[in-house]
């Protein structure tokens, strides 16, 4: 499901039990640009912010000073959203701006991101903006599948208790972090602050520059796969237009043999002209335009065209994060089946 110009965005907060999700939550919700959004926390008490939280039912959401709302889940994401709609139809909510759900520190953020992003009863109300992981800038992303797969899975992290790090650790978590998932933008919470409500709200559905694969602007035509721990990522960056019919069936490949196994996909393609009937008439090719393609965990969001810069136009960059797989066998799966080989290329 795509964003229309009126429908809100949806993000994530996530994060392991004391990693400093709490802090930041509160920091967020003070600021001035965050007015107008609805807060829904879905684990009542596990959030430091027991007096602005109400029973479990939205109609009794509380609106706080600062026009925000809170409210807690009832169980079921796209119920929680649907009332906050029909409340405000009633009058009895003011308009909000954007929704920001805060997932228990166990939580996967998979179900939230698949009923955000493919339930029709959802669809032209909201779309999924940012997913936030916070890691715990003093002990690092956690050790265990959740606490990997949260940032695995993030489009934003950020460290907390960066002030309080030795520097020589700091730098450590950072690198576990980004290896961990190199399409992310990794923020310092005390150093450089939290991201702006703009980048809450439309990460998502952004490629920042060819640094953000981890690999940078210096590489071009190349395959590129690394592990840490039970997380492998995989990725290509080449100047060879591709065939979407034949990526688009290779992604179908890789998401229905190992679907439970895909953390994150994100990446821009510059599509061959000659294939461009294959995307069908919405997503017709414009020379400032690229595809864009990305999954959290098995959801696949469908192709959307974005604006691109100049002197990106003709390069794809596509990055797989996944687990317990063999990133050698993504590499050839997608040399057999696209028939496109980067190293080639060089």
């Amino acid at each position: 499901m795509g964003s229309s110009p009126t429908s809100l965005p949806c993000i994530l907060l996530t994060g392991a039990l004391g990693s400093g999700k709490t802090t930041i939550l509160q920091d967020l919700m003070r600021r001035g640009d965050m007015a107008g959004t609805v807060l829904i926390v879905n684990e009542y008490g596990e959030v430091g912010l027991d007096h602005l939280l109400v029973s479990t039912a939205v109609e009794t959401t509380l609106l706080m000073d600062n026009g925000c709302m809170c409210c807690s889940l009832r169980g079921d994401v796209v119920d929680t959203i649907l009332g906050l709609f029909s409340a405000v139809e009633r009058g009895e909510l003011p308009p909000f701006r954007r929704i920001l759900i805060e997932t228990t520190g166990l939580a996967d953020p998979v179900p939230i991101v698949r009923d955000i992003t493919l339930d029709p009863a959802l669809a032209g109300k909201v779309h999924l903006g940012a997913v936030c992981t916070v890691v715990d800038g003093l002990l690092g992303p956690g050790r265990d599948a959740v606490g990997e797969n949260q940032v695995a899975q993030a489009d934003l992290c950020i460290l907390s208790k960066d002030d309080l790090a030795d520097e020589l650790e700091l730098d450590l978590i950072r690198e576990r972090t980004q290896a961990l998932n190199p399409v992310c933008r990794l923020y310092l919470k005390a150093r450089d602050g939290l991201p702006t409500t703009q980048a809450l709200e439309t990460t998502h559905d952004k490629v920042a520059e060819a640094s953000e694969t981890g690999h940078g602007k210096g590489h071009a035509h190349h395959s590129h796969a690394s592990v840490h721990g039970g997380v492998a990522s995989w990725s290509i960056e080449t100047t060879q237009p591709l065939d979407w019919s034949r990526v688009r069936q290779w992604l179908d490949h890789i998401y229905s043999l190992h679907a439970a196994r895909m953390l994150r996909m994100k990446g821009i393609l510059a599509i061959d002209p000659a294939q461009d009937q294959s995307l069908g008439q919405s997503l017709a090719q414009d020379q400032s335009q690229g595809l864009l393609v990305q999954a959290v965990g098995p959801v696949v969001s469908p192709p959307k065209r974005i604006d691109v810069a100049r002197a990106d136009r003709a390069t794809s960059r596509l990055v797989l994060i996944f687990r317990d797989l063999d990133a050698r066998a993504i590499a050839e799966s997608f040399v057999a089946i696209t028939n496109h080989d980067p190293e080639k290329e060089r």
